[in-house]
C-alpha cells in the first residue's frame, strides 16, 4: 500500500520499525515565544496524545492494550511521558445474573 500523494509505503510509517528521528529535535526544543505567546511543542504533543488515548480508550475499552503500547512507544522513541488515563484495564464483564 502506497500513500500516493507522498510516495511513502505504509510500512515505512511504523515507528517501531522506522522511528522518525526528524521529530525528536522538535520535541526537545525549549518553549518558543511566538507572537507574544509561549509555545511548548513537547507539552502540546503530550497533551494531544493523552487526550486521544483517553478518548479512544473510553470508546473501545477492549482495545486498552493497543493504547498502552502506543503510550510506551511515545516514551521509548520520543521521550514523551504521558499520564496514566486512570481507566480500568481490560474489558468490563457483565454479570448475567443481575
Amino acid at each position: 500500500h502506497h500513500n500516493q500523494a507522498h510516495g511513502v509505503k505504509a510500512s515505512e510509517l511504523n515507528p517501531k520499525k522506522n522511528p522518525s528521528k526528524a521529530l525528536r529535535p522538535f520535541l526537545d526544543l525549549r518553549p518558543l515565544r511566538v507572537f507574544g505567546s509561549l509555545l511548548d511543542v513537547r507539552q502540546k504533543v503530550t497533551h494531544y496524545l493523552e487526550t486521544i488515548f483517553y478518548n479512544l480508550t473510553t470508546v473501545a475499552l477492549y482495545d486498552w492494550m493497543t493504547y498502552a503500547d502506543m503510550r510506551n512507544l511515545a516514551a521509548e522513541k520520543y521521550g514523551l511521558e504521558l499520564a496514566d488515563n486512570h481507566l480500568p484495564m481490560g474489558s468490563l464483564e457483565y454479570d448475567q445474573g443481575l
